[in-house]
């Protein structure tokens, strides 16, 4: 039974689609692995510096992936709406796609900015930061 759903990923039936979608995901792949070797770096670096140091070096790549995925994600549908109203050759209603997710990314980036300026103290507060070592955030 497990054989019969593994066996398509290896032996796919139309081998030239399968070559170029795994030659399209390649770039996305690297793009990925860099990311873990940008974070690896960066642990080894403020390793070096004591545990506070470190445990705030993992906060915060934990935080930046948690908002580039939301982007990520959004990109992609935006990009998946707009490619299919392109292929049912529906321009207008590609370029409103466009429109809308260019849209939301400005909501989802302003709000976040905004957030970050007006409660900047009360989330470091959360964050346990002491004597006012968030000032140097602005």
């Amino acid at each position: 039974m497990v054989l019969k759903i593994i066996q398509p990923l290896f032996h796919p039936r139309n081998v030239e689609i399968s070559r170029k979608i795994k030659m399209l995901a390649l770039p996305i792949i690297a793009s990925n692995l860099s990311r873990v070797v940008m974070n690896m770096a960066d642990v080894a670096m403020v390793g070096q510096l004591g545990a506070p140091a470190l445990a705030a070096t993992g906060l915060g790549s934990m935080l930046v992936w948690a908002v580039v995925s939301f982007g990520i994600s959004l990109r992609t549908a935006t990009q998946t709406v707009a490619s299919r109203r392109l292929g049912q050759k529906k321009y207008l209603e590609c370029g409103t796609a466009m429109h809308n997710g260019h849209l939301l990314a400005f909501l989802y980036g302003g709000s976040g900015c905004g957030c970050r300026i007006f409660f900047c103290e009360t989330i470091c507060t959360i964050f346990h930061l002491r004597n006012n070592s968030y000032k140097a955030l602005y």
